[in-house]
């Protein structure tokens, strides 16, 4: 697993399958939230300190959803406290 340095790293998952995803299985999640939904696919917002993408692919793979995009977006510092002052 790589470390993020300077920050946190937003995963965006398209996948085909259900709302109710229990993401703490992948011990490096630390936040996960539905950003957008057309029918039966959502796209996830996952955030985690670490690169994730590899596990997310495997537990989408092993539940057999279809996973339709997967995209990381690494956070700066300065955006991570633009994002807590707004709060």
């Amino acid at each position: 697993m790589h470390e993020i340095s300077g920050g946190e790293a937003i995963i965006h998952a398209e996948i085909e399958g259900p709302t109710d995803i229990d993401w703490s299985v992948i011990p490096d999640v630390i936040d996960a939230k539905i950003v957008k939904s057309i029918e039966s696919r959502h796209v996830w917002e996952l955030k985690s300190h670490t690169d994730i993408r590899p596990q997310v692919f495997n537990f989408v793979k092993e539940r057999g959803w279809t996973l339709w995009g997967l995209e990381s977006k690494h956070l700066s510092l300065e955006e991570i406290f633009a994002q807590l002052t707004r709060e």
